[in-house]
């Protein structure tokens, strides 16, 4: 039995030497759309982060903004989106919602 606290956070496209760089990257360009929240051991769902300032920029340029699975967050850190994403699963925004297998893991029944 594993004692992973589950719903986490997790980049799987992500090479865990790059992480920390991406992250910076990622909180700088204020947009996130590599994460996934894995809810269970190999069941998760693809999320996207933005800052209202970057949906703004972005809303700029074209009429509407749509992404499945985007959360508004004031700031695209670490800490932020974990919250975020926390929140979202205990509001019970992916009930209705298709899991994606990650890659790696085994498949999904």
């Amino acid at each position: 039995m594993s004692n992973t606290e589950y719903p986490r956070l997790q980049f799987p496209s992500i090479p865990q030497d790059e992480l920390e760089e991406t992250l910076a990257q990622i909180e700088m360009k204020e947009y996130c759309s590599v994460a996934v929240l894995e809810a269970a051991e190999g069941v998760a769902y693809p999320v996207s982060f933005i800052t209202p300032r970057r949906a703004g920029q972005m809303l700029e340029h074209a009429f509407c903004y749509i992404e499945a699975g985007l959360i508004v967050v004031p700031e695209t850190t670490l800490a932020a989106m974990q919250q975020a994403a926390k929140l979202a699963w205990e509001e019970g925004f992916f009930n209705n919602l298709r899991p994606v297998q990650i890659p790696g893991e085994k498949a999904l029944p």
